[in-house]
């Protein structure tokens, strides 16, 4: 039987971090890429 590195509730922690600093990436690329767009291909209006 394998032994545990670290408890459940630090397990779940773990977890949680790492997927909520893996959204938080995905989401500033997102972001990024939006501003980079609007950079190239925004015009104000005419008047």
């Amino acid at each position: 039987m394998p032994i545990r590195r670290r408890t459940r509730a630090q397990d779940r922690a773990y977890r949680i971090t790492r997927e909520r600093r893996i959204n938080a990436d995905r989401i500033a690329e997102e972001e990024r890429q939006r501003k980079a767009w609007l950079a190239a291909n925004y015009e104000p209006p005419p008047f």
